[in-house]
């Protein structure tokens, strides 16, 4: 990937909660910044995720500015859980671990 993704302008938020291994809480936050067109390449759909111990950027490239949007919407649960694990917790909304965000497991169809 030879786009290094920027967050840009926000068009989408969700504020959810990160519980580490030891119990305690912090904030978390899911940032969907606006589609971009890099000369010569693919759409960018850059995202972050932020916590008080941890941020990361992420991009999801589309054809267009559509498919960078949708893929990047359907990716978030898998980002999620992987950053879950890797930093030892696991992200709530509102005190339940469904995130709201569309994945393999609940999309029409799937096994």
């Amino acid at each position: 990937m030879d786009y290094q993704p920027v967050l840009g302008k926000v068009v989408a938020i969700r504020h959810l909660e990160f519980v580490g291994s030891t119990g305690v809480s912090e904030p978390a936050v899911v940032q969907v910044g606006e589609p971009v067109h890099p000369a010569g390449g693919p759409w960018w759909c850059p995202y972050q995720v932020k916590t008080q111990s941890f941020e990361r950027t992420f991009a999801m490239a589309g054809e267009d500015s559509m498919q960078a949007l949708i893929l990047t919407v359907h990716v978030l649960s898998t980002e999620l859980k992987a950053l879950a694990r890797q930093h030892h917790g696991v992200f709530k909304q509102h005190g339940e671990p469904d995130l709201g965000f569309p994945d393999m497991h609940n999309i029409e169809g799937q096994p």
